[in-house]
């Protein structure tokens, strides 16, 4: 049951919740473009990668809860890691580098940092598998 959990949660994840983080993140990327007239910086992107993150974990746990299991933190290096190829790629291949930046370093900060304090507020409950 667990492999099912995992499966369906990151099938779902990198479907739905891209989706929904990319919503998420337009809206402070197109309030920055509007006042400042320019590219997002680094800051822009690390505060929409934070974000994203936070609603991919987000996702994550209630597709989790569907199965009664908690969020592993086998789960979360999977999805960090995933993340954090799929920037590396982008970075590598897209114009904007410090927007770029600002979302690798962003996601590599918050994938750990949220799940920690998930943890530490006892919304979850750790285990590694």
């Amino acid at each position: 049951m667990i492999i099912l959990a995992y499966v369906l949660a990151f099938g779902l994840t990198f479907t739905i919740g891209v989706l929904l983080s990319g919503v998420i993140a337009f809206i402070p990327s197109l309030i920055h473009a509007y006042i400042y007239k320019e590219k997002n910086g680094f800051w822009t992107s690390f505060f929409c990668g934070g974000l994203e993150c936070f609603a991919l974990l987000m996702l994550s746990i209630w597709i989790f809860s569907w199965f009664n299991f908690q969020l592993p933190l086998l789960y979360v290096i999977i999805i960090t890691l995933a993340n954090l190829s799929n920037n590396y790629y982008r970075i590598k291949n897209r114009s904007n580098y410090t927007s770029e930046l600002g979302y690798l370093v962003g996601e590599l900060i918050g994938f750990p940092a949220i799940y920690t304090n998930l943890v530490q507020s006892d919304f979850i409950a750790y285990s590694f598998i």
